[in-house]
Formats: structure tokens, sequence, C-alpha cells
């Protein structure tokens, strides 16, 4: 939301962010930032008293005459949109991030919550897909193709392709093209601990082989470090901890690949367009999502979900055929290049144009 927003400034619109107000722990500092936010009370229930946050929208629009509204999730944030839409209000567009549509949202249990989103989609003047995942959630509620559009998330494409210095934080033991890359959060559904245990394969069969870093933070860090000594491999394994800026992109460029082995869906990991755009090799999980993301042998390498065995011995064989994972990277730098940040702003400026005209 962040660069979309930069960019949409850079290209001469205002924008105008609504967000949450930020915990009492946590310090907002919305004014560095180069576009307006502000602030609503969070959110008491998901269910009950819903519908009064609607005045909320109804306030603003009086004061800046908004053309557009643009919800990144489609509960609450885009009910209530179109739920102003219906009381004056003016176009709404709707992007999932995935974890809201997809058919086994634990929300989708209670019955009301379903109608909720499912309104929602029928409702707004334009649903994007960042992917085929999110367009299959939209469909299943109720959504209709010609309203869903394919905009996929951006990415610094040119940027992530120039070399950067080595950072003196990077520890000198990790030589470029002789390590293994993970890049997330460190939660259950992210599957590291498959990635462990691949890694723990692999040792037991040669005592050479890359080293695995993982880069990220979670719930799940302690449990995997004590994981990663119980198989053997605290030699071969280092936890980073969160990587930022010039730190994670010299990681992605010198990564012998970068491995995604989550367990469950993924809608569009801007990790994978980063790892793309920096000219990293990709092995994912063939899970929903993915698995139409990354084309096996020409932009990435797909295993089975929680496979070990599978995920090792295909690391064992990027490992040994430097030139093949060489090619497949370059391939993918192609990729990114269609996600550049400029590009995807320029396709939400035209669809924004597009639901204006037509109401």
């Amino acid at each position: 939301m962040d660069e979309l927003a930069r960019q949409l400034q850079q290209l001469g619109h205002t924008v105008v962010l609504l967000c949450p107000e930020q915990p009492p722990a946590l310090k907002a500092f919305d004014q560095d930032y180069p576009y307006r936010i502000l602030r609503h009370p969070r959110f008491f229930s998901q269910r009950w008293f819903i519908n009064r946050r609607v005045g909320i929208l109804k306030r603003l629009y009086h004061e800046f005459r908004y053309d557009v509204i643009h919800c990144h999730n489609v509960y609450p944030a885009g009910y209530l949109a179109v739920r102003h839409k219906l009381e004056g209000g003016p176009p709404v567009v709707i992007t999932s991030h995935g974890g809201d549509v997809r058919s086994n949202n634990p929300r989708f249990q209670k019955r009301s919550v379903r109608a909720k989103h499912s309104f929602a989609v029928k409702q707004a003047n334009a649903l994007i897909s960042i992917g085929p995942f999110t367009e299959q959630g939209y469909l299943e509620l109720g959504g209709t193709t010609p309203f869903i559009h394919a905009i996929t998330n951006g990415v610094h494409a040119e940027q992530l392709s120039l070399p950067v210095a080595r950072p003196d934080t990077i520890p000198e033991y990790l030589a470029p093209k002789n390590y293994i890359l993970f890049v997330g959060r460190l939660a259950y559904r992210k599957g590291v601990d498959i990635l462990l245990k691949a890694a723990a394969i692999q040792s037991n069969a040669s005592s050479h082989m890359p080293h695995v870093v993982i880069a990220g933070d979670g719930d799940q860090r302690a449990s995997l470090e004590s994981l990663s000594v119980a198989l053997g491999l605290q030699q071969r394994v280092t936890f980073l901890g969160m990587v930022y800026g010039p730190i994670k992109q010299w990681l992605l460029q010198n990564a012998l690949t970068l491995v995604i082995p989550s367990r469950q869906w993924e809608a569009y990991p801007m990790v994978l367009l980063e790892g793309y755009a920096a000219g990293c090799s990709v092995v994912a999980s063939d899970v929903p999502g993915l698995n139409i993301l990354v084309d096996h042998n020409k932009t990435g390498w797909l295993v089975p979900h929680e496979h070990p065995v599978a995920l090792a011995e295909r690391l064992t064989t990027l490992w040994q055929n430097p030139v093949m994972t060489q090619t497949v990277a370059e391939q993918s730098q192609h990729i990114a290049r269609r996600c550049d940040w400029k590009r995807v702003a320029e396709q939400h400026v035209l669809l924004y144009q597009s639901v204006t005209r037509l109401r």
C-alpha cells in the first residue's frame, strides 16, 4: 500500500491513506510519509457494530471528495466501502491479498460473515486479482469475470538487479552462490522446518553442501533454532533475523537459490518477485498460488509440499548444476521487469479512470 501510494503521488495524484490507530505500544511516524495518513479507531469487533463505521467514510468524503476508494481487503474495509457507495459514495476497487478470499477462511464458518464478504465482492466496481489464487477466491464468493482485473504486486525491478557491495553485517563464511536462502515470516505455514529437514538429508548424503540462511523472524524462531540443533545443523544454518535494504538485496543477489517451502496457499509472495528481480532462482512448494506463479524448469522449480526428500534432491541438483541455475535465474528477471512498480501503478490508474467514467 505504501509503495503504491508513493507511485500514485509521483504520477500526479493525491493520495489519502486511511488505516487503524497504532496500538499504544507502537509509535506512528505518519509525518514521515509523502502522502496524508488518517487514523480511525481500531475495530472493536469484526462482526459487531461494524456498520457504524460507514459514518467515518461519509465524513471523509464530505471533506476530500475523493474519486475512488481502493480497499486492500474484502472485509471489513471493502464491505464498508460498498455500503458507503450504495449510499452516495464513490466507486470502490478491492484488492485481496489472498487470506480473506481463500475457501478455508475460518471466518466463513460464520454464515453471516461469508455473506458480507460475498456482498462486498458482488457490489464492488472492480476487483484486483494479484494472481490466479485470488481470482478463484473472488469467483467462489460470487464475483464475475468482467469485474476481475489482473494486476500483480509490484517490485523495484531495476533497483534490485543492480549489484550492491557486500554489507559488513553479512558473516564472512557466507560466500556468493554457496548458500540457500529463505526470506519470510517464521510461522508454521511457511514450512521452514521442511527446509531444515531437507538440509539434514543433504548433510547425511555429503559433507560438502551449501550453507542455509534463514532471514526473518516470527513466533516459530525458537523452535526452528532448536530443530536445527537437533538435526545437527548448527554449523550449517544461520538465522539472521529480519533483513532490509542492501542486506536483503545482497542476500538475494548472491544466493544459490531462494526457497519458498510453504505448506499451504500463497497468493503472490513479494519475496518471489524480489527474488526474480535480483536474479535469484526459486524453488517453491507445489501449493495453490505458487504452482502457477513458478513456471517449472523455466522461472524456477516446484517440489511436492511437505516433502523434505524431494526438496533435498532438487537442492542437490541445483548445487551440482550452477550453469542451469543461473540460466533459470536470468529468465525469471524478465517476469520481474513486467511487474515494475511504475508499470503496476499505471495499471491501477487506468482501472481507477475506468470505474469513475462508468459512474
